[in-house]
């Protein structure tokens, strides 16, 4: 069975190999717009968390420096993505 801390690891992996998806895509691509898009919020709440927001908290959980610039290299991308998937895998 599962461990609860594996679940969050691979739910952590998969928004990494989403957000390199994104990153990859064109600039004019809706998706890529959204992703990076800032929500005018008029609210006086705390600020939305957005899914850029946890990409960074996620790659500082694994340690992952200029994810920005790794991610817009897809082969790089992907070896660090699977790298990181060997690490966390169970014995």
């Amino acid at each position: 069975m599962f461990k609860e801390q594996d679940v969050a690891h691979y739910i952590k992996i998969s928004h990494l190999i989403w957000t390199g998806y994104v990153i990859c895509t064109n600039n004019s691509n809706r998706l890529k717009e959204i992703f990076s898009a800032r929500p005018c919020n008029t609210r006086r709440d705390r600020p939305r968390l957005r899914l850029i927001h946890v990409v960074e908290k996620d790659c500082l959980v694994f340690k992952i420096k200029n994810w920005r610039s790794l991610a817009a290299d897809r082969g790089g991308w992907n070896r660090l993505v699977q790298n990181t998937l060997a690490h966390i895998e169970p014995q």
